[in-house]
């Protein structure tokens, strides 16, 4: 569970990394409109391609109940180094 959750963390970096870095501008002729696909190739081939990689950050989860909500914030951090080295964190 913990390594499904470390690569679509890393999964969803690369996307945001990926959406950032290509150039869009609304005045540029040859604005490129990606499907979905596309965007999850890019992003493959750029996290395919990478050396190493580190983030950090926190999930929060929201327990609703009929008696009221209950918050849990958990802090995360993972990190990898190709070809041999990863470290996912996961604290409470």
């Amino acid at each position: 569970m913990r390594v499904i959750f470390s690569i679509v963390t890393s999964v969803a970096c690369c996307l945001v990394t990926t959406a950032v870095v290509m150039p869009v501008s609304a005045d540029d002729p040859e604005l490129q409109v990606l499907e979905a696909q596309d965007i999850l190739d890019r992003m493959a081939k750029v996290y395919a391609g990478c050396e190493s990689y580190h983030d950090s950050g926190v999930v929060t989860t929201v327990f609703v109940s009929a008696t009221g909500n209950r918050t849990v914030e958990k802090q995360f951090a993972t990190a990898f180094v190709r070809p041999d080295r990863f470290r996912f964190e996961y604290t409470e």
